[in-house]
């Protein structure tokens, strides 16, 4: 899981913030190296993990996932493709990695003004794109007939498994 704002701005912000209720200061240098630091190493950090999932707390009241690493490398990407912010993250974790990329336009309902996908909306909603499902019969399904179909990401929060 990896946790970013849009703009090191807003990092700065709540460091303010939290200097105002008592908290400890950081210089803004510092937070504005470490906001790149971090960006920059995203592509190398997807790279190592199975899975990833990349969420914007931008927004206070708000935590969207914007992109998802598949087992399968595959990003699935769940914003409008005319976010510029997102695009951007999106060119180095390509040149460094091999994945396919999937826009998710399917779900715009549950898109926020921010062309993001609020996961309170998405809580109980079962799709394709938020539950890869096997594409063979469950019973057709063993490593001896064919190993690739045990590959499966599933994701159960708040979801009772039959």
């Amino acid at each position: 899981m990896y946790v970013l704002t849009r703009d090191s701005e807003i990092n700065i912000e709540r460091v303010a913030q939290r200097v105002l209720e008592g908290g400890h200061d950081v210089p803004k240098e510092k937070i504005i190296s470490r906001y790149n630091r971090c960006l920059n190493l995203l592509p190398e950090v997807l790279s190592v993990c199975d899975t990833g999932l990349i969420y914007d707390t931008s927004n206070n009241n708000e935590t969207n996932l914007i992109i998802r690493k598949t087992k399968s490398n595959k990003l699935i990407v769940y914003h409008n493709k005319n976010d510029e912010f997102v695009e951007k993250l999106i060119q180095p974790i390509l040149n460094l990695n091999n994945y396919e990329v999937i826009y998710d336009d399917n779900l715009s309902k549950y898109l926020n003004e921010d062309c993001m996908y609020d996961l309170k909306k998405l809580e109980n909603l079962e799709t394709d794109i938020l539950i890869e499902k096997p594409s063979l019969p469950m019973n057709d399904i063993n490593e001896e007939k064919n190993p690739e179909a045990l590959n499966i990401e599933l994701n159960t929060t708040n979801k009772k498994t039959p």
